[in-house]
């Protein structure tokens, strides 16, 4: 058998030279890096790299996408980085939300809103806060926890600029 020595710093280069005929094979070789930062930082150029490649236009790629770079979130600082995956997060729960996995896609509505700024998101991306919160709420009405759905519909009314937009949110809640 032979060895491959790699730096710590050059995770990455595993995963150039080897194709993995195995999710399990890979999930165990990623295993066998015990620092956390090293599997962080693995991730985060992972998930670059898939997202380099244009590989948004595939669902199965957008998942390793957000997959990868939601396991190094805390190395992303940059705002717009955060903004993008966020976006990602969403595009993700979307897909998810078609297929009813309802669970699945509140957890990336979730990860996409504790990315967010909460004090700016609302005047810095209102389009982004706003598809996030409808969404959210369509998934909490969906699995009838109504308490949660009308606490995000609340707060689109109060976020929401257009008195239109405000009485279709309204419209939901009386329903």
């Amino acid at each position: 058998m032979e060895t491959i020595e790699v730096e710590a710093n050059e995770p990455f280069l595993v995963f150039e030279k080897f194709k993995f005929s195995a999710h399990r094979i890979q999930q165990s070789a990623f295993e066998m890096i015990s620092d956390p930062e090293v599997q962080k930082q693995l991730n985060l150029k992972i998930g670059n790299f898939f997202k380099s490649q244009n590989a948004l236009n595939s669902k199965k790629q957008l998942f390793k996408i957000v997959e990868n770079l939601y396991k190094a979130q805390d190395l992303i600082v940059d705002e717009s980085a955060r903004i993008e995956l966020a976006e990602l997060n969403l595009k993700a729960a979307q897909y998810t939300q078609e297929q009813k996995n309802y669970d699945l896609a509140k957890e990336y509505l979730t990860n996409a809103r504790n990315l967010l700024n909460p004090d700016r998101c609302w005047e810095s991306h209102y389009d982004l806060a706003i598809a996030l919160y409808k969404m959210l709420a369509d998934i909490e009405l969906a699995t009838e926890q109504f308490e949660q759905a009308e606490d995000y519909l609340y707060l689109l009314i109060e976020k929401l600029n257009s008195p239109l937009e405000k009485s279709e949110i309204a419209y939901q809640i009386v329903e």
